[in-house]
């Protein structure tokens, strides 16, 4: 969350002191482009214990139909959306293939269990994020100076993360009764 939080602030000043206002993006850009690379983000746990546990065998097929229905959404947004279409396009396959298609391979063959809990909590996430940033949107302050935008949005993207973050935790530790201080001895004998 501070990551893509972090962007969505600071992404307008920074190309405004590197390079120039005129390069500034819009923010219907800079707001589906941070939606993609968080939902992308959500998708490299699954992967990493896919490609781990050798159940991308199963999934082989998925890569081909994902890319052919992304390069046909690609051509149909960009003409009702403009350059944002290609990046919801991205999204739509992101959603409703890969976030499908990967948790259940992994579930199936290598957990052996149903993946209905993930794709709860990981859809839920996303919605959750996606509200942040509309949340954040409106948060975000604009000052004259670039560097003041970079520093104070900076600044506000870390707190408004720390503050999800640490209600994220503490729902997580309400329900798994979960401590991380544990009196553990580390005595030698």
């Amino acid at each position: 969350i501070l990551f893509h939080l972090g962007y969505y602030a600071v992404i307008d000043p920074l190309i405004a002191l590197l390079y120039s206002e005129e390069l500034i993006i819009g923010k219907e850009i800079r707001f589906v482009v941070t939606m993609g690379g968080f939902i992308q983000f959500l998708r490299q746990n699954t992967m990493t214990f896919r490609d781990t546990t050798g159940t991308f065998y199963h999934d082989r097929k998925k890569p081909i139909i994902e890319g052919l229905i992304n390069i046909v959404l690609s051509v149909v947004f960009v003409k009702h959306f403009g350059i944002i279409g290609a990046t919801l396009a991205t999204i739509s396959t992101n959603l409703f293939i890969c976030h499908i298609a990967e948790p259940y391979v992994l579930y199936k063959h290598a957990f052996q269990a149903s993946p209905k809990k993930y794709y709860l909590q990981n859809y839920g996430f996303i919605l959750l994020f996606g509200l942040l940033l509309l949340l954040f949107d409106r948060l975000m302050l604009s000052p004259d100076e670039p560097l003041a935008g970079l520093f104070l949005n900076g600044c506000l993207s870390v707190l408004v993360s720390a503050a999800v973050c640490g209600v994220i935790f503490a729902m997580v530790k309400k329900d798994t009764g979960f401590t991380p201080h544990t009196n553990i001895s580390y005595e030698s004998k």
